[in-house]
């Protein structure tokens, strides 16, 4: 390969940005852009814009990852899952057109599958650049940092990940995952209804302390909305970090 080639390229893309980091060469590059869409069609215009801004630093042999960020998405413990009906299992949350493709990321270590609608249109330029690529769920990533990072004991850790249209929100207890969702956040009470609603959902009580850990594009406001509710919150840097998971 060529050395001034990067060896991996990772792209996450949603309706309302996209974040790439190139690793391998002298200085790993990372960016993010924001916009917003209301149609996969529309992201691929900005997807597009990056491959082709960057094409001098890739090539064919570049492992290039896509990562797929939006809310239809369901999980299923593994043990239940048939992986030739996905569509069983996402109709609950999420709602599905006869053209929808469907797509599932196992997490076999942790015992559950994230089964979602992956932006196939997104995925078919990634192919016009690469011979083959890989793509995942945004969700699965989180999933499987919780696992890697969290230790595997009773005490109970809530992550937000924040975004400028939303929110993700896990909560595991050690390792298992007692609850992930998306959410829609336009203001700080949106956050703080859909907070307490997971927090008393999964049995925590009023008072409890649990490890709270909250990144992303809101760290600073939604951090500055928990003051008084909870001491235990930390902010580390993850998002990059995230992108090189798979």
């Amino acid at each position: 390969m060529n050395s001034e080639k990067y060896y991996r390229l990772s792209i996450q893309a949603g309706l309302y940005g996209l974040s790439f980091f190139l690793a391998g060469g002298e200085d790993d590059i990372y960016r993010t852009l924001r916009f917003r869409a209301h149609h996969p069609v529309a992201v691929e215009r900005y997807l597009k814009e990056i491959l082709h801004t960057h094409r001098h630093l890739f090539d064919e042999n570049t492992r290039a990852v896509l990562i797929h960020h939006h809310n239809w998405y369901t999980w299923v413990p593994e043990a239940y899952f048939d992986e030739t009906r996905p569509g069983l299992y996402i109709r609950t949350t999420t709602p599905l057109l006869e053209t929808d493709t469907l797509s599932f990321d196992r997490h076999s270590s942790a015992g559950r599958v994230n089964v979602y609608i992956p932006m196939v249109n997104l995925n078919n330029l990634m192919l016009d650049y690469f011979p083959e690529i890989e793509f995942y769920h945004s969700a699965t990533l989180a999933d499987r940092y919780a696992f890697q990072h969290f230790p595997d004991d009773r005490k109970r850790r809530l992550w937000v990940r924040s975004f400028d249209e939303g929110f993700q929100l896990g909560i595991w207890e050690g390792r298992k995952m007692l609850f992930f969702n998306s959410f829609p956040m336009e203001t700080t009470e949106d956050f703080l209804y859909y907070f307490f609603f997971a927090w008393e959902k999964t049995g925590l009580k009023s008072g409890e302390q649990a490890e709270i850990m909250i990144t992303g594009t809101k760290t600073g406001e939604l951090t500055e909305a928990l003051e008084g509710f909870a001491e235990n919150i930390r902010t580390p840097a993850v998002e990059k970090e995230l992108l090189t998971l798979v």
